[in-house]
């Protein structure tokens, strides 16, 4: 009887990786979702900045053409609109970064009462969230094109006789 005992318990080891790799298989639809669903809040993020860039420089061109009779050169402008999109993909990935951290203290906390599954929610993953950031920084200078072109090509004369 022993050894029956022992052939059942034999069919019933189990490795952890293996294990894990089952676990990923099974929720693999759930992360592949939220992966597009983040690459999404990433166009549309991308889109209001360009948004914003773009109706701000709508109401500051008087302020860019009077920068511009004080002596400011057409590359400054470009480089002015450039380094306000910058500015603000920069903040807005670290803000969105300690926020994203605060909620992962939550749920690693929640997960380590409940589960007692715990896990370091402060852990960076440099290679990740560094192609994160490069990302919004291609981001940022992508919604900056058409306003710093604009902001470039502003006619002086014309929005000072506008105004």
């Amino acid at each position: 009887m022993a050894k029956n005992d022992s052939s059942k318990y034999k069919n019933a080891i189990t490795l952890p990786a293996i294990e894990i790799n089952r676990l990923f298989s099974l929720f693999g639809i759930g992360l592949q979702a939220l992966q597009y669903l983040a690459y999404g809040i990433m166009l549309i993020s991308g889109i209001s900045i360009f948004i914003a860039l773009y109706n701000r420089l709508k109401e500051r061109k008087y302020e860019f053409a009077l920068l511009r009779v004080s002596g400011a050169s057409r590359i400054q402008m470009l480089g002015l609109v450039l380094f306000e999109s910058l500015l603000l993909c920069v903040v807005g990935f670290f803000f969105g970064t300690l926020f994203g951290r605060l909620a992962l203290v939550m749920i690693s906390s929640t997960t380590d009462k409940q589960f007692k599954m715990a896990f370091n929610p402060m852990t960076i993953i440099w290679e990740k969230e560094g192609i994160l950031f490069l990302v919004t920084i291609f981001v940022g200078v992508l919604a900056a094109v058409i306003p710093a072109v604009k902001a470039y090509r502003l006619n002086i004369s014309k929005t000072l006789a506008n105004a």
